[in-house]
């Protein structure tokens, strides 16, 4: 996966012309809209569909690690857990939300290995007080890559993990956990062309473009995230949409506003991202 590069313009709109070079532009209020029931759909797809993914790749993996972070020690800490294969780190912070306090978490894994893809499963988020204790569970995550090739980086995370009923946040340990395989297998990487980001307004930040389906079978759901970094690499944000009912040879256009993981006020320092598709395959 090539990142590709945006300029920094605070609270500008960035639009990209031809030849990739990206420009400033005036601000445009990105529209706030509802989840729909087709994201709802697709999402029960994801699901549904995660363990016929597994058993296909799994007829060529070898597990690497089962693997569980270090707890980190403050509500905003990062810890690195490392194998021959691959390194994980990890970032959590606390936030009020609606009068509660809430969690964000995200997990990185990057493949260190000179040869290998890496399957990445099972993947959950613990949260425990100091005697290792049970207080919290998000599980079903799904990891951004699921295969992650040498040298590249693969992400999982949750948002709004509800911290009601916590005496003390400060006092908890955040336990990621997931199952680390090498792989024979790859991913399909679907063009994308035509990829622009506007900066601002309500919604903070809105990206657009358009994915072409260059296999020979028709894609029913195809799941578009784009990973947003700022100057130092980190992760700012993460978007995702579908695009569904994409035939062979076919373009078909997105758009994506706001951010299902990351802090939106933070969005307009980006300067970089990754974009990610994956076919989501209904169980036959």
């Amino acid at each position: 996966m090539v990142r590709k590069k945006l300029m920094a313009a605070g609270l500008s709109a960035l639009m990209l012309l031809s030849g990739g070079v990206l420009v400033m532009g005036e601000e445009t209020a990105a529209s706030s809209v509802s989840e729909t029931a087709v994201e709802s759909a697709a999402e029960t797809a994801a699901e549904d569909s995660e363990a016929a993914v597994e058993e296909a790749v799994s007829a060529s993996t070898e597990v690497v690690s089962d693997a569980g972070a270090e707890t980190a020690g403050s509500t905003a800490d990062e810890q690195a857990n490392s194998s021959n294969d691959y390194e994980s780190n990890y970032y959590y912070e606390t936030y009020t939300l609606l009068n509660k306090t809430c969690m964000r978490v995200l997990v990185s894994i990057k493949n260190t290995s000179e040869n290998k893809n890496l399957y990445v499963s099972g993947a959950s988020i613990d949260i425990e007080d100091q005697e290792g204790h049970l207080l919290r569970c998000v599980n079903n995550i799904d990891i951004v890559p699921q295969i992650v090739y040498p040298g590249n980086t693969g992400y999982f995370y949750s948002e709004n993990i509800n911290m009601d009923g916590i005496d003390d946040v400060s006092a908890i340990n955040v336990v990621p956990d997931y199952v680390v395989r090498s792989t024979n297998s790859s991913l399909h990487e679907f063009p994308d062309s035509d990829i622009s980001f506007k900066v601002g307004g309500d919604r903070k930040i809105e990206a657009n473009g358009r994915i072409t389906n260059d296999t020979d079978q028709d894609v029913s759901v195809l799941d578009v995230r784009i990973v947003y970094f700022d100057k130092d690499m980190n992760v700012l944000g993460i978007g995702e949409t579908y695009i569904n009912d994409i035939p062979v040879g076919a373009t078909r256009s997105f758009g994506m506003d706001g951010l299902e993981y990351g802090d939106i006020e933070k969005i307009g320092s980006a300067v970089s991202y990754e974009l990610f598709t994956s076919e989501i395959k209904p169980l036959s």
